[in-house]
């Protein structure tokens, strides 16, 4: 999570986030593409929900 938001959020680069984080600049891009996954499974499902919910009350 805090790489996602470094690089998401303060803009950071790959390897800022790795000297920060002492991780390689290959583990910060694996971890933020997974937290990338993670966020649009989540939100994917939510609207799924949402979408449900106003089509079948």
């Amino acid at each position: 999570a805090t790489s996602f938001w470094l690089f998401s959020v303060e803009g950071l680069t790959y390897q800022e986030i790795a000297e920060l984080t002492g991780q390689s600049t290959n583990a910060v891009g694996l971890t933020i593409q997974r937290a990338r996954r993670t966020l649009q499974a989540k939100l994917t499902g939510r609207l799924q929900q949402v979408h449900d919910n106003k089509h079948h009350p």
